[in-house]
């Protein structure tokens, strides 16, 4: 059949396309073998186990991430817009991980159970734990959320125009002037207001 570990990276990746674009409860088993080319029998410890190796992969990349983010910002001198650069390159480049999640806010994969436990609320303790060591920003939580909001709503609407279609996440335009209101957004918060 071939080579088990490009099999099993297949079977992920298409559980991790499906999950991003459909959602855990719109899609099945037989729709993962499908797009993965290998035989249902080969989808190894189920959607449920798909699922939680999709988080966990995603968990293990975040705060990897965080401890970068942490690092740099130290090394910068301080300089909050070079961390918040770095938050945006990863997310903006993994758009799919964080659509499982705003999926799981949407009630979706409710049987399985775990997840938040296991992967976002030590990663919600580790950004808080990043932003103590930040400049100081009133209201973290809400400025943190907003900043989340945000990423969210340009991955999957992009930027509203009056003649063209919504500039989108593939457009490095539209990343640079998405970029440019989150350094701006960085700036009222620390400042405490626009």
């Amino acid at each position: 059949m071939g080579d088990e570990t490009g099999e099993d990276t297949r079977v992920l990746d298409a559980a991790r396309r499906l999950f991003a674009g459909l959602g855990y409860d719109g899609t099945t088993t037989e729709m993962i073998a499908t797009a993965a080319g290998v035989p249902p029998s080969a989808v190894e410890g189920g959607k449920a186990g798909l699922y939680r190796a999709i988080l966990e992969d995603f968990y293990t990349a975040q705060m990897k991430m965080f401890d970068e983010v942490e690092a740099g910002y130290r090394s910068d001198g301080g300089d909050l817009h070079r961390a918040v650069d770095r938050f945006l390159d990863f997310y903006l480049d993994h758009p799919e991980g964080l659509a499982v999640w705003l999926y799981r806010g949407l009630l979706d994969a409710v049987d399985v159970e775990d997840v938040e436990e296991r992967f976002r609320r030590p990663l919600t303790h580790r950004l808080f734990e990043i932003f103590d060591t930040l400049e100081s920003i009133p209201d973290p939580e809400t400025w943190i959320s907003a900043f989340s909001w945000c990423i969210t709503g340009f991955l999957n609407g992009g930027i509203l125009t009056r003649e063209t279609d919504p500039l989108t996440v593939a457009d490095p335009a539209a990343r640079r002037r998405f970029r440019a209101f989150m350094h701006r957004l960085t700036g009222w918060a620390s400042s405490d207001g626009p």
